[in-house]
């Protein structure tokens, strides 16, 4: 959810791993992202949903984010239904879809950042708040993964 009269909505949701591969959930002015694996290469994805104007004040999602190792694919969804999509380009994240650094939740990064998520997304929640707990399943996808 945001919070109601605040004029941005900047911050990370989660982030794993460092600088050089690494899983991060942000959220823009007017964008979502979702990034797994090596920064800037063929060995990682980022996906971008852009709503064209700023997030509203009063928005509340229920975010849902897979990361599919074995064909580097990743998806995000809002609400049920999915806003986004990639796939690394060489389809497999060979380096791993993370690295192995402390990560964080609902606060800025802990140590180190994969750069492909915005800077002005890589601190601690602004203008929006994280109102649910994070849960990780591994070995397990959303059933409308396809």
């Amino acid at each position: 959810g945001t919070g109601a009269g605040l004029d941005e909505h900047r911050g990370l949701v989660f982030e794993f791993g460092g600088a050089s591969a690494g899983a991060a959930l942000w959220i823009g002015d007017q964008t979502i992202g979702l990034h797994a694996g090596s920064a800037g290469t063929d060995d990682g994805a980022t996906a971008l949903f852009d709503n064209g104007a700023e997030l509203p004040d009063t928005l509340e999602l229920d975010l849902v984010a897979a990361f599919r190792p074995g064909d580097g694919r990743i998806r995000l969804w809002a609400n049920g239904r999915e806003i986004t999509r990639a796939t690394a380009g060489n389809a497999t994240f060979p380096t791993g879809w993370t690295g192995t650094n402390t990560g964080s939740f609902a606060t800025g990064y802990s140590s180190a950042i994969v750069p492909d998520v915005p800077v002005a997304s890589q601190g601690a929640p602004s203008g929006f708040e994280v109102i649910e707990p994070l849960s990780v399943y591994m070995g397990q996808m959303p059933r409308h993964f396809v």
